[in-house]
């Protein structure tokens, strides 16, 4: 198929004359004016040359080549002009980035010659343009399958935050939306350099000794090392970088960036990583939620108001009636009979021990910490006083 090629200019009689030059050798379109080039170019693009006439009414070259680039940046754009002004010519190839700048009247056999390597530059950026995402795309799937048979559970965590930001996408009026998706699915790639005995006893909560804390404390780090030198990734490069970064200053990196000066990007990811987390302990997510408000310097209140206003709606109360504030996240050596759990509690292997509702004794504390020493519990759990008040 011939290349397309979209000639502009503002006499109907040069078109005419350059449709008959050129029959046969290109996809040629032309246009009359600025404003038909860019509808031509909406309706009948992408086009692999532009050719702009510069001086025309109401939108000259300079103008008209620069909305080209904007719009179709792969585009390689000549203009052919009248009036060969130094000025002019720099304003177009400064606004414009034209590729040859050519004076009328131009000889057929010399506008071909300038048309044909217009073209070829066309293939060679397109080429390269889709080698570039060819190669991304593989190595981002590579990366994530990585990070799938380092840590299975974190990939499955990872993949409920990508379909989280889909959700989310529209709501929050998200940008560079592939950005963060990929940024979710590689956010725990950092932990290719973490001993899977460090990741076991960090998920159980046992206790973890100051060189393992530091491992783990170094994932983002890691994370944000191995992707900043990868071409297209540095963005997320960045959110995975401060992903579990605080909104106060509070997390992992120990040093770095806080409030507005993180990435939105991380603080998004900040608030669907910690509260997936806390869905996968067992805690459903209205409380999962309603625990991350009470803890609200850690996150951008206004982006966690947002996300729990699309999650669980506006006027969301507890299914038995408390509102979000009477709920306490806390860890089972906290409890003390007479509270009331607001969410199951589940081990780490699945098993539901007791279900929202039950209130605590001191038969039922002896039973938690049994199973906590024989198989794990996913703590914090999910409480609230008989009264409605909140444990301390």
């Amino acid at each position: 198929m011939p290349a397309k090629v979209l000639f502009v200019d503002d006499e109907a009689g040069v078109l005419n004359s350059l449709r008959r030059s050129l029959y046969g050798r290109y996809d040629l379109v032309t246009a009359v004016g600025g404003e038909s080039g860019l509808a031509a170019l909406e309706r009948d693009g992408p086009f692999a040359v532009v050719v702009s006439d510069m001086r025309m009414p109401e939108m000259d070259g300079t103008a008209f080549l620069a909305r080209v680039r904007d719009r179709s940046p792969d585009t390689i754009r000549l203009l052919l002009t009248g009036h060969a002004d130094l000025n002019d010519a720099i304003a177009v190839v400064n606004e414009g980035g034209i590729f040859r700048f050519l004076t009328k009247p131009c000889p057929t056999e010399t506008l071909v010659r300038h048309l044909d390597e217009a073209l070829e530059q066309y293939r060679l950026v397109t080429a390269e343009r889709e080698l570039l995402d060819q190669t991304l795309r593989g190595s981002i799937r590579v990366l994530v399958e990585i990070a799938s048979v380092i840590d299975p559970i974190a990939y499955r965590r990872a993949l409920s935050m990508k379909n989280l930001v889909r959700e989310l996408a529209d709501p929050l009026g998200l940008k560079r939306v592939w950005e963060l998706e990929i940024a979710a699915m590689l956010s725990s790639i950092g932990e290719v350099t973490v001993p899977r005995s460090v990741l076991r006893k960090a998920r159980e909560q046992q206790h973890l000794s100051p060189v393992e804390k530091e491992m783990l404390d170094r994932v983002p780090v890691v994370g944000h090392e191995l992707l900043r030198n990868i071409p297209r990734l540095e963005g997320i490069a960045d959110i995975i970088h401060y992903h579990q970064r605080g909104f106060d200053g509070s997390g992992s990196p120990a040093e770095g960036l806080s409030g507005k000066r993180i990435p939105f990007g991380a603080r998004l990811l900040k608030i669907l990583s910690d509260m997936t987390e806390l869905e996968r302990k067992g805690i459903n997510r209205f409380r999962a939620l309603a625990f991350m408000v009470s803890q609200a310097t850690r996150y951008d209140s206004a982006l966690l108001a947002k996300v729990r206003r699309h999650l669980i709606g506006a006027e969301a109360t507890a299914a038995d009636g408390h509102r979000p504030d009477d709920i306490r996240m806390i860890a089972i050596d906290r409890l003390s009979d007479g509270m009331i759990l607001a969410a199951d509690i589940v081990t780490e292997d699945n098993h539901t021990l007791l279900k929202a509702g039950e209130q605590i004794n001191a038969a039922v504390l002896m039973r938690l910490h049994n199973w906590r020493k024989l198989v794990g519990i996913r703590e914090p759990v999910a409480v609230r006083e008989p009264n409605g008040a909140a444990p301390s």
